[in-house]
């Protein structure tokens, strides 16, 4: 209702107004960062819209107390069939979704009527997606196909590309089957590939290093050949769900890029960097950076990473930075670390 709509964002305008006040007083009468802290984490949330791709920590839920474990009863086997049919009549209710994802779990054999349901052209995305969250060898195995199937339409084969990224276990088949196509160069598959060929490598580094490495060097090969600021941010973010440190030498020079679009991806690639430089250049980015997206975007990539090391440029930056939303956003982020961060004590 466009009337609901209006009402929603004014009063979005005056929750943002308000917070925003808030924060001014705070700092103009002195109050400390416990005073600050005190403040409901909602209250720091607000943000312009174009700086949604540095947003994930002030959306993080707390913790809640630990609920009584019970052991849950097993999932009955469904007929595969019987789901897609249901899925094919253009039913999305019921938990279909997770009902099709426990069915591909349960049954190799059910993969392969998923299969022949997506290539029939019917609720593809939902199907994918169910394979990917099933994630057992044979659902890997039949996206890293669907991948592969010049038959199908482009978007079909992206989406099976992309949902690759989201395997917790990654095979050592799979892993090599994206690393394929990170080399065959397909137009259509080249920046999904790119994209979640970090993830996957960082996914399967533990148990399969070897594979994980080969992924690693072909996506900083990929990354080098970037030209132009687009490419540059999708060869940036793919840097950044790699979290190895070997990254670093890229994207050093990219923290300090004239473009501000350029530097914010370099320092949201950095959340994932196991290295005390990743620190450090977050922590000179929030405290020396002129462009506020991009000391957002140090707020965002700390979200992911213990918050010691930055703790004390967090709250100057909370505390002093001149723009009300970068100010939000480092209050809110301490106050949801303040528990777990015991240097937050007494400050």
């Amino acid at each position: 209702m466009p009337g609901a709509r209006a009402n929603f964002r004014a009063a979005g305008r005056f929750r943002a107004w308000l917070h925003a006040r808030v924060l001014r007083r705070a700092r103009r009468f002195g109050l400390g960062l416990s005073t600050l802290l005190a403040l409901p984490a909602g209250a720091c949330d607000t943000r312009p819209a174009d700086l949604q791709a540095n947003v994930r920590t002030a959306d993080r839920p707390r913790a809640e107390p630990a609920a009584p474990q019970v052991t849950p009863a097993p999932t009955p086997e469904e007929d595969i069939g019987e789901l897609l049919a249901w899925v094919a009549a253009g039913h999305e209710g019921d938990g279909l979704p997770a009902r099709i994802e426990v069915a591909l779990r349960q049954d190799d054999a059910s993969v392969g009527a998923a299969l022949v349901f997506i290539r029939g052209g019917k609720a593809t995305k939902m199907i994918i997606d169910a394979l990917a969250a099933a994630g057992t060898p044979a659902a890997q195995d039949a996206l890293c196909r669907l991948a592969r199937d010049g038959h199908l339409p482009p978007h079909v084969r992206a989406e099976a590309v992309a949902s690759l990224g989201l395997i917790k276990r990654p095979t050592p088949a799979m892993m090599l089957q994206v690393a394929e196509l990170l080399q065959t160069r397909d137009a259509d598959l080249s920046a999904p590939a790119l994209f979640l060929a970090g993830s996957v490598a960082r996914a399967g580094r533990a148990e399969h290093p070897a594979q994980a490495a080969v992924i690693e060097r072909l996506v900083l090969v990929a990354s080098a050949r970037a030209r132009g600021t687009d490419e540059q941010l999708e060869a940036l973010a793919a840097l950044g769900n790699l979290g190895s440190a070997t990254v670093l030498p890229r994207l050093r020079p990219a923290v300090t890029a004239g473009d501000p679009r350029v530097r914010a991806a370099a320092t949201r690639a950095l959340r994932l960097v196991p290295d005390r430089e990743a620190d450090r250049l977050l922590a000179v980015t929030l405290g020396r950076d002129r462009d506020p997206t991009v000391r957002a975007a140090a707020i965002f990539a700390a979200g992911f990473r213990p918050l010691g090391p930055l703790l004390d440029v967090l709250v100057d930056t909370a505390q002093n930075d001149p723009i009300d939303y970068v100010r939000a956003g480092a209050v809110t982020l301490l106050a949801q670390n303040r528990e777990t961060s015991p240097q937050l004590a007494g400050r």
